[in-house]
């Protein structure tokens, strides 16, 4: 059934899974993306450590307004965002690639705060274990989705990319069938009637932190990629 706990942890750890590896679409493709469509390396660089950056802030933002905000399931609105990015191979211009990355970014910095909330509520006293899965889904999400985006594009091109969406379609016709919803507000009412303001002094340096690590991370991972694309040769 889909109201027993197992189904909603599988299910959220399923959707986390699909956001990252949407995700982690764009910058193994970034040489491939270069030749396609003719952009710049190091625009598409700028877009990629854009993106890090944004999810970076999007997601305290949201835990911060999440309880005032239960109208919006972010659960739903952060896959739906997400997978736009199935079809980066089709923008014809970096204006209008720089506008898909800022939506389907924003989708992934968007469903992280409810999706864990929701995990520690459907855990119960087994979250020990629950949020490390929920976790590792995203994280094997994040690392399939740059070898599946890579293979696929390989064998296929950009042209049929989209299929990759197939799945994104099938968790949000299922996620409204679920009450994970309903767990995450009753954990978000729960956290902020006990912290009503909560202190967090480290936040902006944490942040700002987060952020240059990211965009530096970003921009050493597309030259070095573009240097093994590179060695490798047209054949390789």
């Amino acid at each position: 059934m889909l109201s027993s706990r197992k189904a909603q942890l599988a299910i959220l750890t399923f959707a986390h899974m699909l956001v990252d590896m949407y995700g982690g679409f764009f910058a193994p493709l970034m040489p491939a993306l270069a030749k396609h469509r003719g952009f710049s390396l190091a625009a598409l660089a700028a877009l990629a450590g854009a993106a890090g950056v944004l999810v970076n802030i999007v997601q305290p933002a949201v835990g911060a307004v999440m309880h005032r905000m239960r109208r919006i399931s972010f659960l739903i609105v952060g896959p739906a965002l997400a997978v736009l990015l199935v079809l980066l191979g089709y923008m014809p211009n970096l204006w209008c690639l720089g506008a898909l990355m800022l939506v389907s970014y924003l989708g992934i910095g968007m469903f992280h705060p409810e999706g864990l909330l929701a995990t520690h509520a459907i855990s119960g006293e087994k979250e020990h274990l629950g949020v490390p899965i929920f976790l590792s889904g995203g994280f094997f999400g994040y690392s399939f989705g740059a070898l599946i985006a890579t293979a696929w594009v390989a064998a296929y091109g950009f042209d049929s990319l989209y299929v990759l969406g197939l799945p994104a379609v099938f968790l949000l016709v299922l996620l409204p069938r679920t009450r994970i919803r309903q767990a995450a507000g009753e954990e978000t009412q729960a956290a902020s009637a006990e912290t009503a303001a909560p202190e967090a002094p480290c936040f902006w340096p944490l942040m700002i932190l987060g952020a240059l690590v990211a965009t530096t991370a970003t921009v050493l991972y597309t030259f070095l990629t573009t240097h093994l694309d590179q060695a490798m040769g047209p054949e390789g």
